[in-house]
């Protein structure tokens, strides 16, 4: 693999806008955006789903990683991950994937 082709690959799934913050506690965390003046609460589960997003994983991994925490849930997880993922896009707190 070529260098162009081993940066594309190493891509990240989603693109977090600079300007957003995360702050986490023992209840899951909120992510600010400090242009937006935007504050939005994340339980556990959407911690978890944010810091995949934060370590590159797109969609699908996400989805993946979730069903081996959570076996039995394979459908509500692919639900719950789209779902979510749109909420984010639509307050423009992640780009991509």
């Amino acid at each position: 693999m070529t260098s162009p082709e081993r940066a594309i690959a190493q891509k990240p799934a989603f693109v977090v806008p600079a300007s957003v913050r995360t702050i986490v506690d023992t209840d899951g965390g909120v992510l600010l955006d400090i242009e937006q003046n935007l504050c939005f609460s994340l339980n556990s589960v959407g911690l978890n789903i944010w810091q995949l997003i934060m370590a590159g994983h797109g969609g699908e991994s996400i989805k993946a990683v979730l069903r081996r925490e959570y076996p039995g849930a394979a459908e509500k997880i692919s639900a719950d991950v789209d779902a979510f993922v749109r909420e984010l896009r639509s307050r423009h707190l992640i780009e991509g994937d």
